[in-house]
């Protein structure tokens, strides 16, 4: 089964979308769309009845609520109705923030078991949808704050977590801020990587790898417009 990544084109390189219940890293340099691709996903599926989560590190799940509305993506209905939960894990580093029904906010600092125990809760509140689609943006921001070995060994239980849930969900990695031996051990455990670049002005797309499907993994071009991601 066939998970649509709510762009067109990106549904015709991945064969239809991504692998039912897959993690897929989305790796790249900074300004090139990655959050935007993985909202876009998110928002397609909220659109169709499935429920999602977002996992976000590098901004307040308000600021995501505001960038997504500069595209029309409207996820305050989904939030009143409890179709999509965030796990905050940001606002601790402003000193905290308030828990909501539709947000879990990871308080005193960031580590591992709180983490853990926090993404159990988060899913199990979603556990009576079938289809979930989840977004974790960002990984490079966990491992600024949390030594890498602890965060190589608590992927595959985000990863086994989110499969049994019957989530799909994408992770976002910033490239060139971490060792290329993190990068590849990240690239195993996952069942997929999109990776994204700037070049003379542009912004291009490749997907190298993802089970289950023939990837020629050549670079295409895109842009990112106030309807979300654009192929050219």
């Amino acid at each position: 089964m066939r998970i649509s990544t709510g762009i067109e084109k990106l549904d015709e390189i991945t064969g239809g979308g991504f692998p039912s219940n897959s993690s897929i890293l989305v790796k790249g340099p900074p300004g090139t769309g990655k959050t935007t691709i993985c909202q876009q996903f998110l928002y397609s599926g909220l659109q169709k009845s499935e429920k999602g989560y977002y996992i976000t590190s590098d901004a307040s799940p308000e600021d995501v609520m505001e960038k997504m509305s500069s595209f029309s993506w409207d996820i305050g209905p989904f939030i009143r109705s409890r179709k999509l939960l965030f796990l905050d894990i940001y606002s601790w580093r402003t000193g905290g923030a308030e828990e909501k029904v539709w947000k879990h906010v990871l308080q005193g600092g960031l580590n591992i078991d709180s983490l853990n125990l926090s993404l159990s809760d988060l899913l199990d509140k979603l556990a009576n949808s079938q289809n979930k689609r989840g977004v974790f943006d960002s990984l490079s921001s966990l491992l600024l704050y949390v030594s890498t070995d602890m965060v190589i060994k608590f992927i595959p239980i985000l990863i086994a977590k989110a499969r049994k849930r019957g989530a799909t969900e994408l992770l976002v990695l910033e490239e060139g801020v971490h060792d290329p031996q993190t990068v590849n051990t990240l690239n195993f455990l996952t069942d997929g990587l999109i990776e994204t670049k700037m070049e003379e002005g542009g912004k291009f797309l490749r997907v190298l790898r993802m089970r289950g499907t023939s990837c020629k993994g050549g670079w295409v071009e895109y842009d990112l417009t106030d309807k979300g991601v654009i192929f050219k």
